[in-house]
């Protein structure tokens, strides 16, 4: 079993950064939907008890239970959809999240190894060299 707290947990969800993002994504979709159906089951609703024939039909109470109602499910859709939307801006992807894991544990290697630290010097060295005989080629 994996300690999903150790560091095989940590890229064990990593892994699945993935799945949640799809699953953010899909309830966003879901919201969206849903916020497009009570935001017109609202208007019919508001156009409905407007009209002088409901009057007949039904209470102003219980139009006014309908209205209420209607407009709180379009409310709450309309939020839900919006905090959606931003937990799928926010979740990142696999590749995101294994750059970050992966680039802070290389910087943190770089910083603590001191043979990387001679690296640039020796490089530069090395860069010097290889244009002088270059350079010497050309001349010849």
């Amino acid at each position: 079993m994996i300690n999903l707290l150790s560091a095989k947990g940590s890229l064990y969800w990593i892994t699945r950064a993935d799945v949640l993002w799809t699953v953010f994504f899909f309830f966003c979709f879901i919201w969206l939907f849903a916020s497009i159906y009570a935001i017109y089951n609202a208007k019919d609703t508001l156009d409905w008890s407007r009209t002088e024939r409901t009057m007949w039909d039904h209470s102003k109470e219980e139009l006014a239970a309908e209205v209420r109602k209607t407009k709180r499910l379009a409310i709450f859709s309309v939020i839900a959809f919006f905090s959606n939307v931003i937990l799928v801006v926010l979740t990142p992807t696999t590749n995101d999240l294994l750059l970050i894991y992966g680039g802070g544990e290389v910087l943190e290697y770089l910083q603590g190894n001191d043979k990387v630290k001679e690296l640039p010097d020796k490089t530069v060295e090395m860069l010097d060299q290889w244009l002088d005989k270059q350079l010497e080629k050309e001349k010849k």
